[in-house]
This record gives structure tokens, sequence and C-alpha cells, in this order.
């Protein structure tokens, strides 16, 4: 239209800037006078839409710019509106939209239809996944990389709004379900499965976390609290290496205030790694609240691809329980990413997956199912990164 007719253009525009700046904002202060109107998201200041100061933003440049997940740290805004990272749904989403497994390559005309993002959102997928984990070999393994790589980019980003709390005061993810089966930022795909994101999304929003970030030559330790009251806490950092050492362990009681964000440990790497490299270690942070909740996360302090992981067979022990079975896996190594899942089963559901094993530890998951545990222990699979 612009080309075409820019007086009508110029008469359209203004006659929208009106209807939302000022019809809009007098029927809501006529009805709802003591609410509050906002002219669309994300805003800021008439005239100025988004400025990233005033308001609320929305930020792509991490899913959508190429910019690393790690960007997420250094961008700030008062509310993040809207953000988000694609992924493929799970294998058994994919085989029933694409059963010809000839079919199975992302850049096929079928993966293509099944996409939301464009012609070139898949290969965007498979750039950051290259860059954060490395390249993969099968299509399997890039759908679970995949789902791995919307799971850390929007943990990574929730904490990091957290962490920049009383600045940032909201952090609303792009999105929540699909509308058919389809490679999308949903974190739960049409058929109601979850993604990896979903998992690791609902811990990054409890409502008491403890999050860990490496800045220069040290390590910072965050407690958030989004409770009303302030509350005792003790934390507990251990380092180990990925082989199943524990190289340092540290234990502080602290107090953690109420609805804001806390440093409380501020460590030099040299004297936490006590010579390991960064490449061989994970760092788990645990807080304890007196209010009986208890987080724990995992930090690490290299790219997910620079990480010298090795092969680990976890012990896995499976028991009847109501509803299904209780799952418990233990590894004497670092397990990362755990992803369980049973062949040709339509009707499960783990309460706990992507999970990491730390050494020694063992992690137990319930999964919903009518299969008996016997059934369970032969259908059983995993991968981890």
């Amino acid at each position: 239209m612009e080309k075409s007719n820019p007086e009508g253009a110029r008469l359209v525009g203004q006659q929208q800037e009106h209807l939302y700046y000022d019809v809009l904002q007098e029927i809501v202060n006529q009805q709802i006078p003591d609410d509050i109107y906002t002219v669309g998201s994300p805003f800021s200041v008439r005239g100025r839409g988004s400025d990233g100061i005033n308001g609320d933003r929305h930020f792509y440049g991490v899913g959508h710019r190429r910019m690393p997940v790690s960007s997420y740290n250094q961008e700030r805004a008062h509310f993040f509106s809207e953000y988000g990272m694609q992924s493929f749904p799970e294998y058994g989403t994919v085989i029933r939209y694409a059963p010809d497994t000839t079919t199975h390559d992302i850049s096929s005309p079928l993966m293509m239809w099944h996409q939301r993002g464009g012609v070139e959102a898949n290969k965007v997928i498979e750039w950051y996944v290259n860059s954060e984990y490395g390249e993969t070999k099968e299509f399997r393994q890039f759908l679970y990389a995949s789902q791995l790589l919307q799971g850390d980019a929007m943990r990574t980003a929730i904490e990091a709004h957290r962490r920049d709390m009383p600045h940032c005061m909201g952090s609303l993810l792009w999105q929540h379900n699909d509308c058919w089966p389809v490679a999308s930022w949903a974190t739960r795909d049409y058929y109601g499965r979850w993604k990896a994101a979903h998992y690791m999304v609902r811990h990054a929003f409890e409502p008491v976390i403890c999050s860990a970030i490496a800045e220069g030559d040290n390590l910072l330790v965050y407690a958030v609290s989004d409770l009303l009251r302030k509350q005792q806490g003790k934390l507990k950092l251990t380092v180990y290496t990925l082989s199943g050492q524990t190289v340092n362990t540290l234990t502080k009681t602290i107090a953690i205030p109420a609805n804001t964000s806390t440093l409380i440990l501020e460590q030099p790497l040299a004297e936490l790694l006590k010579g390991q490299q960064r490449e061989d270690v994970v760092v788990s942070i645990e807080l304890t609240a007196s209010s009986g909740v208890s987080y724990q996360a995992n930090c690490f302090l290299c790219l997910q691809k620079d990480l010298r992981l090795m092969p680990v067979k976890p012990e896995v022990s499976v028991e009847a329980a109501e509803g299904g079975c209780l799952i418990t896996l233990k590894a004497d190594k670092f397990v990362r990413a755990l992803a369980l899942s049973v062949d040709g089963a339509e009707d499960c559901w783990f309460d706990n997956n992507y999970f990491d094993l730390l050494p020694g530890v063992p992690v137990n998951c319930f999964i919903s199912t009518s299969l008996s545990p016997s059934e369970i222990r032969q259908r059983l699979t995993y991968r981890s990164l």
C-alpha cells in the first residue's frame, strides 16, 4: 500500500494510532477506571514502540539472529514479555506425522511443512545444536539435541531474568503448546508430550531457586525468591569431576531476602577447581530454605560440546507403584541430560525427565503407565549427551 497509495498508508497508520492510543484507552477508563491500559506488547512510550528500557521487551536475538545462548545473561529489561527457542518434538510424535523414515531429514519437504518458523528455521536449530553441543550423527540424535538446546536456552533465560531482580520483575516465554504436530517454540507438543524444556522450565520457575554463573575468574551464586517473607537457608556447593570424583565441597548458612535476588557466594574458580580443568567438572549447587523447599541445579564452566563426557551405563531399577512404576537410576560417573522413553508406548508420561545424574546420587522418576515393571524394563530406552 505504501508504494501505490502513500496517502492511504498514512491515513491507516493515523487511524490505528488513534484507535489504540485514544479510543480504547478512553473506553477502558470509562468501564474499568481503576485498571491500567497498555496499547500492546512490547510497548514503552507513545511513538517509540519498545525501546528495551521502558515497559516490556520481546527478545529473539537468541533463537532467530544466532546470538549465543549465553547472551541471555547480558540482555536486560524490566519485563521480558516474550522470548523463545525452537525445537523438534519427541520421535514418537514425529513418527506419527512422518511414518516414512525416508523423510527424516530436517530439510525434507515434509519436515519443512511441519515447521512454523519459515524456510530457514530448521537450519537455525541445526546451527545452534552444532554450536552448543556439537554435530549429531543421525535424526533421532538431532531431535534429542534440539530439545536439550531449547530446554537449556529457556532455563538460561529464566535464571538470568530472575537473577536480575528487582530490575527485571517479569519473564514470560513463548510458548506453551501447539495447535498441530510441528517443530516450534512450544514446550509441550500437539499430543501433549512434554519436551525437555517443559521439565526444565518447571524447575526454573520454582518460588525459590539458586543460580550459579561463571563471570571472569569467579563463580557467582545467587539465591532468588518470589516469596514475600524472608527465609533462612543452607547452601551446599560440590564440584565433581565428570569421571565421578569429588573435588571440593562448601557449605554456608545464608539469609534469603523476600521477593528479590541476592548474591550469596562469590568464589575464585581456581580455589574451587583445585587444578581441574573447566571441561572436566560440573558444579552442583543445592539450596535448602527454612520453609523446607529444596532446589538443586548444575552449572557448567564451558560450552557443553567441550565437556569431556564419557559413556556411562546407569543402574536402573523398576518397581510397581500406584498408577504406574517407580524408576530409580544411578551412575558412578556424571550423566548429562538423561532422557527416558518407552518404545511403542503411547500412554506413558514421566514426572521427571531430561535430568542429570550426579556421581553416586540416585534419581527417582514416576512413569504413569498401564505396563508392568517387567515390560518397562524390557522397553525402557535412554539417551544422554
